[in-house]
């Protein structure tokens, strides 16, 4: 939770600051004693008309050890059949393999959410998890992050080998990993990756540079070629800034529809509370109603008039692997 004032409303009771598992369940123990909630840490809670701290400090986040604890699908198998992605036939269910983000770009908010710091699963925790899941036909990775360690990567994929499991998978791959470690990305293939989420954001590197996204834009090509080379199907994510001018809409449309893949996608700058942007774009900053910081509605002053921008933002998204280009 990176602006728990925000969510000061006499609506809310308690509210978590930090990884919510351990928390949540000091708190149930507590109610089930009937303590008072002071003494669990990493909660705010209602005292005098407002949200406050607890003064304990937050229980540590066990999620990342060889220990983990797995999480109960039981409880949710009555709604397994409505959990579908793309057209697979069956469920589609999601695992983690970390928290946190090494990485710096200026408009996410998954690294402030843990103070910097990046949690590596234990592989033994996720390969357990992966073998009960047969019955599942598609499984997500759920974190952005899975291979910013190839050391790991190497490992996981032994230990998958090793106990014969054979899954569909969507991940998240960064360009600059397909690019530099093209075998890696050939065995995942192997593995049974089929679909992967990836974060082109630009079409230039001044862009690239003033987000703090560590990736050079002409590796964005080389990374589409190792992608369906593999036979994986690719879903490539831009940025537009609001201060694009026609001309720059124009460059990036050419540049999508020349790096085509099975779907781009495109959502608009958005200094997002707690980010490192939302401190260097504030005074910009026209439209403070959090219900539309949703990436697709631009909360700081456009360039072109306003209805226009949304017509080019939504003109945009025709571009499919090459056609309908605007």
């Amino acid at each position: 939770m990176l602006c728990p004032e925000d969510f000061d409303d006499p609506a809310v009771d308690v509210l978590y600051a930090n990884q919510t598992a351990a928390a949540f369940r000091a708190l149930v123990e507590a109610h089930g004693r009937r303590q008072g909630f002071g003494r669990v840490g990493g909660i705010w809670v209602r005292s005098e008309g407002r949200l406050r701290p607890t003064a304990a400090p937050p229980p540590r986040c066990d999620i990342v050890v060889p220990d983990a604890p797995m999480i109960d699908r039981s409880l949710v198998a009555r709604w397994k059949q409505t959990y579908r992605v793309g057209r697979a036939a069956g469920p589609c269910t999601y695992v983690f393999t970390s928290l946190g983000c090494p990485y710096r770009c200026s408009f996410c908010s998954i690294w402030p959410q843990t103070q910097g710091a990046y949690l590596q699963r234990d592989v033994g925790s996720i390969v357990r998890e992966l073998a009960t899941l047969g019955e599942y036909d598609v499984v997500r990775f759920a974190d952005a992050n899975t291979l910013v360690d190839l050391g790991f990567a190497r490992r996981l994929l032994d230990a998958i080998e090793a106990e014969g499991i054979e899954q569909t998978y969507v991940m998240d791959v960064r360009a600059d990993t397909a690019a530099g470690c093209p075998a890696l990305i050939e065995r995942l293939a192997r593995a049974g990756l089929k679909v992967v989420i990836t974060g082109f954001e630009s079409w230039r590197e001044s862009e690239l540079r003033g987000y703090g996204k560590e990736l050079d834009a002409r590796k964005i090509a080389e990374a589409v070629r190792v992608f369906h080379e593999n036979g994986i199907m690719v879903r490539g994510n831009y940025v537009i800034p609001p201060d694009y001018s026609e001309e720059e809409f124009d460059a990036l449309a050419e540049f999508a529809a020349r790096h085509s893949v099975a779907l781009s996608g495109y959502t608009i700058l958005t200094p997002m509370p707690g980010t490192a942007l939302h401190r260097q774009r504030e005074a910009e900053i026209v439209d403070r109603d959090l219900t539309r910081y949703n990436f697709f509605n631009s909360v700081m002053r456009t360039r072109l008039p306003l209805e226009r921008f949304y017509e080019r933002v939504g003109a945009m998204w025709r571009i499919r692997l090459g056609q309908d280009t605007v």
